[in-house]
């Protein structure tokens, strides 16, 4: 049965760390291009319906409002402003365009001066004079601002009743300065939305792409690399542990100029500084053990030299004596010895050669051989 070839364990591991590390980078990487895209968008359609606004705003003639708004008839001028108005929607291709006196407090009620919509558009055109409540905090609070603190505002709507659009809302002022409407010019900015979208969704799937191919490309040579090797390593050692010691050449297969050829000549090199020394101390253990067993003999030998017997002269009835000697090594110089030189004198013989060891027991055999050989011939222990 043929075995299916398995992904490592720790390239699972980096893989998927880096893939994830790469997904978060290219995360942050896509939200600041987003978000780059959408402030180069807004800041270019901000300026361009903030210029149409402020232009459109040029054409109105302030003076004759009290009376459209005292008796909201449509003469001959308010259609011509209201033409050139209808241009500006045309051409610069506006939802609409509204000029509005707004009441405070709360600015929720609306009086209509202007208002030409689209003509393709949605949108319905409110009559000279048409009023509404209309309560909607965003654009009550724009309108406050617009005339309480003479500001020019561009608010962004998304998906309202009048879809996804930018308005640019400015103060309109009498001759002298007051604010008396305020002009609003909104654009739709659905092919920015549109945009956008495609912008994100190309980026998304340019990222999903990439780290796909990331992910592939960097396992090969991640596996070829860094886990092949360090696998082979690990397969060495293994093989080294459970064989009895015995190294292979394997190692020399790897051709890595990095820490892991370092590694695998070092511990291809190692396998065989084990064996050798294992050898060595093999032949050490059996020289140590050969000393040993030579020096126990010796050990018998001089106990057997000493006279340890007891009785030592069953014979005799008249005195007892015994001895034994404890060497520090296994043979030793010190020494011991007892004897009679004749029926009436026991001789009492106790020495310590010099040193310990071999070389010293050598000494006491000798030594003490001679001792007796002379006892046997003299008289006096000098």
């Amino acid at each position: 049965m043929k075995h299916r070839r398995r992904i490592p364990v720790i390239t699972k591991k980096v893989v998927v760390s880096v893939v994830l590390a790469g997904f978060l980078l290219c995360t942050l990487i896509s939200a600041a291009s987003y978000w780059s895209f959408t402030r180069q968008f807004q800041l270019q359609y901000d300026a361009s319906i903030r210029a149409i606004a402020e232009t459109a705003r040029e054409t109105l003639n302030t003076e004759r409002f009290p009376d459209y708004l005292a008796s909201p008839e449509a003469d001959y001028e308010w259609k011509s402003v209201r033409h050139i108005l209808q241009d500006f929607v045309d051409k610069f291709d506006l939802n609409l365009l509204y000029v509005s006196a707004v009441e405070a407090p709360d600015y929720t009620h609306i009086t209509y001066l202007y208002n030409p919509v689209k003509k393709s558009g949605k949108w319905t055109e409110f009559p000279l004079g048409y009023s509404e409540v209309y309560t909607e905090p965003n654009y009550n609070d724009s309108a406050r601002r617009v005339f309480e603190e003479r500001a020019t505002i561009v608010r962004h709507t998304l998906k309202t009743r009048s879809g996804s659009h930018i308005t640019a809302m400015v103060p309109v002022y009498d001759a002298d300065g007051s604010v008396v409407a305020v002009l609003g010019a909104q654009k739709s900015i659905q092919e920015f939305v549109d945009a956008r979208r495609t912008f994100l969704l190309q980026v998304l799937v340019v990222e999903i792409l990439f780290a796909i191919a990331f992910a592939v490309l960097f396992s090969g040579y991640f596996n070829t690399h860094f886990i092949k090797p360090i696998i082979l390593v690990t397969r060495e050692t293994d093989h080294f542990a459970s064989w009895g010691g015995e190294p292979s050449d394997r190692l020399l297969q790897i051709k890595n100029k990095d820490e892991i050829g370092i590694l695998a000549h070092s511990v291809h090199q190692m396998e065989y500084d084990v064996v050798r020394n294992i050898a060595e101390l093999t032949r050490v253990t059996a020289e140590k053990e050969r000393i040993s067993t030579e020096l126990s003999v010796a050990t018998a030998i001089q106990a057997d030299m000493l006279p340890c017997i007891f009785p030592a002269f069953p014979d005799r009835t008249d005195f007892d004596i015994y001895g034994s000697m404890t060497p520090a090594k296994e043979v030793g110089g010190d020494f011991y010895d007892f004897f009679l030189k004749d029926d009436d004198h026991l001789v009492l013989v106790i020495g310590d050669v010099s040193g310990k060891g071999i070389p010293a027991a050598l000494f006491m055999v000798i030594t003490k051989t001679l001792i007796k050989d002379h006892a046997q011939l003299l008289d006096s222990p000098k």
